[in-house]
C-alpha cells in the first residue's frame, strides 16, 4: 500500500485508493523517509557551498597575502596546476549533485573557461608540458600568477553558479505558469529568421571560399572588414543558426522542421570545417545538440562521449594541420591524411593549443598595470555600447576605442597585427585588465550567478521557447571563455530575446486575427431571431 501511494502521490497530501486508504501510520512513514531525504539533500547542499567558498578564499588569500614568498616560483607551478585540476572536477562534480546534469550550457561554459584558460596546468599535472607551460616563453612568476589568476576565475564562476542553482525553484509552482506557445507561432518566426539570413549567408560563404581556396585560412583575416550599413549583411547572417535552433524548438511533433533545423546546422559545421573555423563550426553544433537533448530525445551518453572525442583527437587536429592550405590540397584526402598522421598526440596537441588561451592572461599580467592602468569598467560599458549598430560611424565606438584582443597583439607581436593577425582574450584577463586581481572572482562569481540562472531558468521551465532562447545566446557565451565582453551583449538581445518576444508577439496576435476573420461570416450568417436567447 504504501508503494502504491508513494507511486501515485509523490508530494505531500491524502490518497483515497480502491479497496480503502492508507492508514495514519503509512503516511506517517512515507512523509518521514521524504523528510529525511530532503534534509540530507539540503545538508549536503550547504556543505558544498561552504566548500565552494572556501575554495575561493584560499585562493584568493594566496594571491593577496603572498603566501608564495619564501619559495620559488618555478617549484610552486606544480602545485597551483594541481589546485586547478582539482577545482575543476570538483566544480563539475558539485554541479552534478545541485542540477542532476553534466550536459547544459553553464557546464560546458565551465568546461569551456577550464580548458581555454587552464588547459597547460591539465598537461602538467600530468607531465605531458615537454618544454613547460607556454612553451617557457613566460618568467615562472608570471605563470604563477597567471595560474592562481584561474584558480580564482574558475572558483568565482562556480560559486555563483552553485547560489544561483539554490534560488531557482525545481519546478514552477502551478499558479505561475504560463500557457505553451503554438508550435506554429515559433516555427513562423524561425522561417522569417531562416529566410532573412540565408542570402546573406551565402554570400558570405561564397566570398570566404574563394578567399580560403587562394590563400588559406589566415586570408580570411586580412580581408578588409565591413562598417556602417555595409556591414548589415553580416548582421543579418547571424540570424542562421537562431532560425535553425528556433524551428527545432517549434517542431518536436513534426519531421519536416526536424530536419531542416538538423541541416541548416550540419551544413554550417561542414562549411565552418572547410573553411578552418573550428569554434564556428562546432559551437552551434554543441548548443543544437544540447537544445534535441533537452527538448526532442535525450541523445545517449555513449554518443556525446564518442562524438567529443572524435572532434578533440581527430577533426580539431586535421583541420588546424590543413586550414593554411590553399587551392586542390584542401581537398586531397591523402593530404589530410598525412597531416593527421604527423601529429604526434592529437588529443595532448589539441589540450595543448586550446591551453594555449592561458597566453592572454599572462601578457596583461605583464603589461598592466605597468604598460598600461587599471580600465576600472570602462572595457564593460563599451561592451553595453554594441547593443546598438554602427550605422552613424565609420566604426562603431568600441572598435574605433580598441578591442582589448586588438590593443594585446599590437603590444605583443606588432608585426603579426601588421599582417592582419590577431589574438584572442580572455574573460579572465578582461575581469584583471579592469579591476585588478580583486575583479577576477567579483566578475566571475557575478557572472556565474547570471548566466546559470538565466539557463536553469528555461531548463526547469521546459518550455521549448526559452531552451531555444537559451541555446542560441549559448553559442555566443561559449566562446566567451578566449574573448571579451563586446561579444556576448548584441547577441543576447538580438539574436535571442529578439526573437523569443516576436514569438510571444505573433502568439498574442494569432487569436485576434482569427476572431477578425471569423467576425464578418458570423454577422452575414446570423438569423435575426438568434439575436436573442429565448427567456424560459
Amino acid at each position: 500500500m504504501i508503494k502504491t501511494f508513494v507511486q501515485s502521490q509523490p508530494c505531500i497530501g491524502g490518497y483515497s485508493g480502491r479497496g480503502g486508504s492508507t492508514t495514519g501510520r503509512d503516511k506517517t512513514g512515507v512523509l518521514e523517509v521524504q523528510h529525511g531525504h530532503y534534509a540530507r539533500d539540503r545538508a549536503m547542499r550547504l556543505l558544498v557551498l561552504i566548500a565552494q567558498f572556501h575554495l575561493l578564499i584560499f585562493s584568493c588569500a594566496v594571491w593577496a597575502f603572498d603566501l608564495t614568498a619564501g619559495f620559488k616560483a618555478e617549484d610552486l607551478i606544480y602545485p597551483a596546476s594541481l589546485l586547478i585540476l582539482l577545482i575543476s572536477v570538483w566544480s563539475l562534480w558539485s554541479w552534478n549533485l545541485f542540477n542532476r546534469s553534466l550536459f547544459d550550457p553553464y557546464t560546458l561554459f565551465l568546461t569551456s573557461v577550464a580548458v581555454f584558460n587552464g588547459g597547460q596546468a591539465f598537461l602538467e599535472v600530468f607531465h605531458l608540458n615537454e618544454n613547460g607551460i607556454l612553451n617557457g616563453t613566460f618568467a615562472s612568476e608570471i605563470i604563477l600568477k597567471s595560474l592562481l589568476l584561474v584558480a580564482m576565475g574558475i572558483s568565482g564562476l562556480h560559486l555563483g553558479a552553485l547560489l544561483s542553482a539554490g534560488m531557482i525553484r525545481q519546478q514552477p509552482s502551478p499558479g505561475r505558469m504560463v500557457p505553451p506557445v503554438p508550435p506554429q507561432c515559433v516555427r513562423w518566426v524561425a522561417w522569417s529568421m531562416l529566410l532573412m539570413a540565408i542570402p546573406s549567408r551565402l554570400v558570405m560563404v561564397r566570398d570566404a571560399v574563394g578567399v580560403v581556396l587562394s590563400s588559406g585560412y589566415s586570408g580570411l583575416y586580412q580581408q578588409s572588414a565591413a562598417t556602417g550599413v555595409g556591414a548589415s549583411t553580416n548582421v543579418l547572417s547571424y540570424f542562421f543558426i537562431p532560425g535553425a535552433f528556433f524551428l527545432l524548438a517549434g517542431s518536436k511533433n513534426w519531421l519536416p522542421g526536424r530536419i531542416i533545423s538538423a541541416v541548416v546546422i550540419l551544413a554550417n559545421t561542414a562549411v565552418d570545417f572547410f573553411l578552418g573555423g573550428r569554434s564556428p563550426a562546432v559551437l552551434p553544433l554543441i548548443a543544437f545538440a544540447w537544445l534535441w537533448h533537452r527538448h526532442v530525445r535525450r541523445l545517449p551518453v555513449g554518443l556525446l562521449v564518442t562524438a567529443a572525442t572524435a572532434m578533440l583527437v581527430v577533426v580539431f587536429p586535421i583541420v588546424y594541420a590543413v586550414r593554411n592550405a590553399s587551392g586542390p590540397e584542401r581537398l586531397s584526402i591523402s593530404n589530410l591524411q598525412d597531416a593527421f598522421l604527423s601529429i604526434d598526440n592529437p588529443g595532448i596537441a589539441t589540450l595543448d593549443e586550446m591551453g594555449g588561451s592561458m597566453a592572454t592572461v599572462a601578457h596583461t599580467v605583464e603589461l598592466v598595470p605597468s604598460a598600461r592602468p587599471y580600465d576600472c569598467g570602462i572595457d564593460y560599458l563599451y561592451a553595453a555600447s554594441t547593443l546598438f549598430p554602427n550605422l552613424f560611424w565609420d566604426l562603431h565606438p568600441a572598435v574605433a576605442r580598441g578591442l582589448l584582443s586588438s590593443w594585446l597583439v599590437w603590444e605583443v607581436d606588432p608585426f603579426f597585427a601588421e599582417a592582419g593577425g590577431s589574438y584572442d582574450f580572455s574573460c579572465i584577463a578582461e575581469a584583471y585588465l579592469n579591476f585588478g586581481s580583486i575583479g577576477v572572482p567579483a566578475v566571475m562569481l557575478v557572472l556565474g550567478l547570471l548566466y546559470s540562472k538565466f539557463v536553469l531558468w528555461a531548463q526547469r521551465s521546459r518550455d521549448p521557447l526559452k531552451l531555444a532562447m537559451v541555446a542560441t545566446y549559448g553559442v555566443f557565451v561559449l566562446k566567451y571563455a578566449r574573448t571579451e565582453a563586446s561579444w556576448i551583449v548584441r547577441p543576447l538581445v538580438w539574436y535571442a530575446l529578439v526573437p523569443y518576444a516576436l514569438v510571444l508577439l505573433v502568439a498574442r496576435l494569432r487569436p485576434l486575427r482569427a476572431r477578425a476573420a471569423e467576425q464578418p461570416s458570423v454577422l452575414n450568417n446570423r438569423e435575426p431571431a438568434a439575436d436573442f436567447p429565448e427567456q424560459t
